[in-house]
């Protein structure tokens, strides 16, 4: 009977380990249900407040107000420099057609000298004076 009696005290308390380890594993399961809920709704309020931010920054930035709306956005830099790369292109063509113009009536006020030294008169006719109109 002694044996039965120890056979049969083993079993319970391989029970009870077995109930209470059931129990252990429920409430960590429920601890870890309960971790990964809350960690999903703390992302879920994070982007919601970013969201809001974002929203709240857009509104009170100034970029859709009347005033604002007269002015040009920002220009980047590569935009700088290509509007200050055309100015200097227009710049140099403009110097070079002063140059070619100053050059040639130069040479044209040279062959009039040439004309008026050989007439005996000296008289510069019109044609020959780049600051008059030609026609």
């Amino acid at each position: 009977a002694l044996n039965v009696q120890i056979v049969s005290n083993t079993n319970a308390a391989i029970e009870r380990a077995a109930r209470s380890n059931d129990k252990t594993n429920e409430s960590i399961q429920a601890i870890e249900t309960n971790i990964r809920y809350g960690m999903f709704c703390l992302t879920f309020m994070y982007f919601r407040a970013l969201h809001h931010v974002r929203k709240e920054k857009a509104i009170w930035c100034g970029h859709h107000d009347m005033v604002s709306m007269w002015r040009q956005p920002p220009m980047s830099d590569e935009r700088k420099k290509m509007i200050e790369e055309q100015k200097n292109i227009q710049f140099r063509r403009a110097r070079i057609e002063y140059s070619l113009i100053s050059c040639v009536d130069k040479i044209s006020l040279v062959g009039c000298k040439k004309e008026a030294s050989r007439s005996e008169a000296g008289n510069y006719s019109a044609a020959c004076i780049p600051w008059t109109s030609r026609s």
